[in-house]
């Protein structure tokens, strides 16, 4: 999770309006917050967004960014 804070605080995650949220089969892409590719996990979270970008996570990686972006909401 530490790996996660830190890419999300240093903006290494795209701001994005998100259009559609949906659990998925693990691939060999790498969680796009931690790094750690997601054939490790029994499943991993695919989110598009309005723009089409596509963002891979695993499960508890998308529920502290979901949290983080939550927060940053609430503070703005």
């Amino acid at each position: 999770m530490g790996r996660t804070t830190a890419g999300l605080r240093e903006g290494h995650i795209p701001e994005v309006q998100v259009w559609s949220t949906r659990r998925v089969r693990p691939t060999r892409d790498p969680c796009i917050t931690c790094g750690d590719a997601l054939d490790m996990a029994p499943e991993a979270m695919e989110v598009f967004s309005v723009e089409g970008v596509r963002l891979l996570f695993h499960p508890e990686c998308h529920d502290m960014w979901i949290a983080l972006r939550e927060r940053a909401n609430r503070t703005s």
